[in-house]
């Protein structure tokens, strides 16, 4: 059978793999969202289209490396990594310090039960069962 160019990737990569695609989809998500607000905090159609441009871009491949985590991990925990880190990390360092938002004492808790429940979902539910 022949082998596509993801799963020759995959297998020479091992468990590392997962994790950079986890992580370059959760920042590629914060990218683009941080250029979405940022293209409503700019002057001028350029300006706007360019900030816009980006974040589509972005979140673009974001959601490539998604899609191959999916893939490669099982879909409840991808989407654990994508949906929920992805949201606590545009949050809080998006918000509150990129653009200086107020996060209310209740955010913060909600934050962190949202990453509690992840690590909770990653570490108790069973691995995939195949592709």
């Amino acid at each position: 059978m022949k082998q596509n160019i993801f799963d020759a990737i995959a297998g020479s990569m091992g468990t590392a793999l997962p994790i950079i695609l986890g992580i370059y989809a959760i920042g590629a998500l914060f990218v683009g969202q941080v250029s979405f607000k940022q293209s409503t905090m700019v002057q001028g159609f350029w300006r706007f289209w360019g900030w816009q441009i980006l974040g589509h871009l972005v979140s673009a491949t974001g959601v490539f490396a998604y899609t191959w985590l999916i893939k490669l991990t099982s879909m409840h925990l991808a989407f654990a990594i994508y949906g929920g880190l992805g949201f606590v990390a545009v949050q809080v360092f998006g918000a509150w310090l990129i653009f200086k938002e107020r996060i209310t004492v209740g955010q913060w808790i909600g934050a962190f039960l949202v990453f509690a429940g992840i690590l909770l979902i990653a570490l108790t539910r069973p691995g995939p069962t195949g592709n």
